[in-house]
């Protein structure tokens, strides 16, 4: 587990990156919300270690009305960890540009729930 870590420790500095998504939630004139900018992007990243102590990890996935997580099947857990650390972002990759129309309803529910768009759920 510590080589999927990078050996982190107290007072160790180390890099990653990953992927994620990203759109823009910007109001009309009458103030209805639309989509827009939506992108794939790469993050390059520094982690400065505070600390940090292997551990084991489970997980068990619900689903809620706005997180449908229990759909996403674990087939293993690779490891377990808890660190505290700083982490800096030095640079941003834009790697494709994607109809945020398209995008949305794909993000929709990691970023806003229902009242957010005034849908509580009475009637």
């Amino acid at each position: 587990m510590v080589l999927l870590y990078q050996f982190p420790e107290a007072g160790k500095k180390t890099y990653g990156g990953g992927f994620y998504f990203h759109l823009d939630r910007e109001p009309d004139k009458e103030g209805k919300s639309h989509f827009q900018n939506g992108a794939l992007l790469q993050n390059l990243c520094e982690y400065n270690y505070h600390s940090w102590e292997p551990g084991f990890a489970a997980i068990k996935l619900q689903s809620s009305i706005d997180d449908p997580w229990g759909e996403l099947p674990i087939r293993t857990v690779i490891g377990g960890a808890y660190s505290s650390n700083d982490l800096m972002v030095h640079k941003l990759n834009l790697c494709e540009e994607i109809d945020a129309d398209v995008l949305a309803p794909y993000l929709l529910t990691a970023r806003y729930d229902r009242t957010a768009f005034m849908e509580t759920g009475r009637r």
